[in-house]
């Protein structure tokens, strides 16, 4: 079985304000190491050839960290802060060219692993780890046609029989690149 190339965005560019600390959320100590680099770890380990980080210009401390780590080709500056979509979308230019699979996960989920996120790949299409949820709350919701997805919405958006829907949308996902970024310069 031939795999496609694979990269990843991890997207690091929160302002963190929950925190309450001067230090950027994604550089807090898990286990003794930022969350950051968990975040990185996991896409090492699903064998990403390239891995883009997007941080906020906020945050020049996460994009010093990221560039010791993976070079400064690594980092994608998401300015101004325009939501999730549009932080994937900061990623478009450090993986020009690329023709694979791309996997969007977070800066500040360390206990995520590779192990955790690799089903994500079987797909052909636009692959999502979800969750049912007793109380889904403000989580954006999955919207299925039997085992196809048809929709992400978020809580803000849903009409009455989409909150009720219990599918939640992790945000962690896998597309083929094209059909990525495709999808999301659709989105308002």
């Amino acid at each position: 079985m031939t795999t496609r190339p694979r990269a990843a965005i991890i997207l690091a560019a929160g302002q963190g304000t929950r925190m309450k600390s001067p230090l950027p959320k994604v550089l807090h100590p898990v286990g003794g190491r930022a969350m950051l680099d968990h975040a990185i770890d996991a896409a090492e380990g699903l064998g990403c050839e390239r891995i883009v980080v997007v941080v906020g210009a906020h945050s020049p401390e996460v994009g010093a960290h990221v560039t010791r780590r993976l070079g400064a080709g690594a980092v994608a500056v998401q300015d101004p802060p325009l939501g999730t979509g549009h932080a994937v979308l900061a990623a478009r230019k450090a993986l020009h060219g690329f023709d694979g699979d791309v996997v969007v996960t977070y800066g500040d989920v360390p206990l995520l692993r590779a192990n955790d996120i690799a089903p994500v790949f079987a797909g052909t299409g636009v692959t999502v780890i979800g969750f049912e949820a007793c109380d889904p709350a403000a989580y954006g919701r999955l919207i299925l046609e039997g085992e196809t997805l048809a929709a992400i919405v978020e809580a803000k958006e849903a009409s009455p029989d989409q909150l009720a829907v219990t599918a939640c949308n992790s945000g962690v996902l896998a597309a083929p690149a094209d059909l990525l970024f495709g999808l999301l310069d659709r989105v308002g």
